[in-house]
């Protein structure tokens, strides 16, 4: 499977909240970073556990940008995200950098960070 292919097939796993359909495509030690939903630094497992609490209602990718480094493999890619974790939105645009790693059997993503783009998160970032 292409990293492109790896890529898209996750999207597919998130947008449909299928947990193990995602597992197989993230490194043992994979991490996602972000300020938003489970948490500042959230492990595999975690990710894992908690696919199916976070109800996305739409996962749009865009503007991938994809480059390999031998076995080390970039996307950085815009998405548009609706989705909510109990009370909070989480929807709105966003600008995700996956770090991925070439296996014996394909890809696997190791880290993922995400960043929201929204207008009014910017200014209170900027103005702090």
């Amino acid at each position: 499977m292409s990293l492109e292919d790896a890529a898209r097939a996750l999207d597919e796993a998130v947008r449909g909240r299928d947990a193990e359909a995602a597992a197989p495509l993230l490194h043992d030690d994979f991490e996602l970073t972000s300020s938003l939903g489970t948490g500042l630094r959230v492990d595999r497992a975690a990710w894992l556990e908690n696919m199916g609490a976070i109800g996305t209602e739409a996962l749009s990718a865009r503007d991938a940008q994809v480059e390999e480094f031998g076995d080390v493999g970039v996307v950085v890619w815009r998405m548009d995200w609706q989705a909510n974790w109990g009370d909070d939105d989480l929807s709105g645009p966003y600008l995700v950098s996956d770090v991925w790693l070439r296996a014996g059997d394909g890809w696997r993503l190791r880290w993922r960070s995400w960043a929201r783009l929204n207008a009014e998160f910017l200014v209170e970032e900027l103005t702090g």
